[in-house]
């Protein structure tokens, strides 16, 4: 195996993991999102009870 072999197994290794690991990012953000939306109804609750 010549050098260059190996820097493009290196690279085309990296580059599927960083695309994996963007789907994955991608896919969990929307429950992120929801988890967000979920606590600022909770504060926002939280205020009015207080009121």
């Amino acid at each position: 195996m010549t050098k260059e072999l190996i820097i493009d197994i290196l690279i085309a290794i990296c580059i599927a993991g960083v695309t994996l690991a963007g789907i994955l990012y991608f896919l969990s953000y929307d429950s992120y999102d929801k988890d967000v939306d979920r606590r600022l109804k909770e504060s926002e609750r939280k205020n009015e009870k207080g009121k």
